[in-house]
C-alpha cells in the first residue's frame, strides 16, 4: 500500500496495522505490537492533515552541509520497504560515519531485532571507548 492509502484507511485499527506492515518485516512483532500501538492511537490521535504535513516534511529533508559535532553511528536493513539503504550508505560515505547493516529487518529495526540493534550499539561503544 501507498503511504496515502496507509494514512486513509477507513479504521484506526486497520491504519496501524498497514503501518506496520510497511515498517516492519516480522508478523510475529505486528501482532504483538498493534494492540500498543492502536491503544496509543487512541490517546494521542493524528490527525490525517498533519500525517500528511508530517511525510511531506520527512520527504523534503535536506541535509545540512556540515557533519554535526556528536558521535553518529548509522543502522539500516537491506530489506527496507519504506526506505531505501542505499540513502544511509550515501550519508555513511559522504560524512565518514560507522554504518551497519541488517539483513531482514524492516525500518523499525528496533521492533524487528531489538537485540541486533542493541549488539551493534554496545560493539560501536566499545570501539569509542578503546
Amino acid at each position: 500500500k501507498s503511504l496515502y492509502e496507509v494514512i486513509i484507511s477507513p479504521s484506526l485499527e486497520e491504519r496501524e496495522m498497514n503501518i506496520l506492515e510497511l515498517v516492519s518485516n516480522s508478523p510475529s512483532s505486528r501482532n504483538e505490537i498493534h494492540p500498543l500501538w492502536v491503544n496509543l492511537a487512541k490517546q494521542r490521535p493524528v490527525s490525517q492533515s498533519n500525517a500528511l504535513k508530517q511525510l511531506l516534511a520527512a520527504s523534503s529533508y535536506r541535509l545540512p552541509r556540515e557533519k554535526p559535532q556528536c558521535p553518529i553511528y548509522l543502522m539500516a536493513s537491506t530489506a527496507d520497504r519504506m526506505v531505501d539503504f542505499s540513502c544511509t550508505k550515501k550519508l555513511s560515505s559522504k560524512w565518514g560515519l560507522p554504518m551497519t547493516l541488517h539483513p531482514k529487518a524492516g525500518h523499525e529495526l528496533s521492533l524487528d531485532d531489538p537485540q541486533w540493534v542493541l549488539q551493534q550499539i554496545k560493539s560501536w561503544l566499545q570501539t569509542k571507548s578503546d
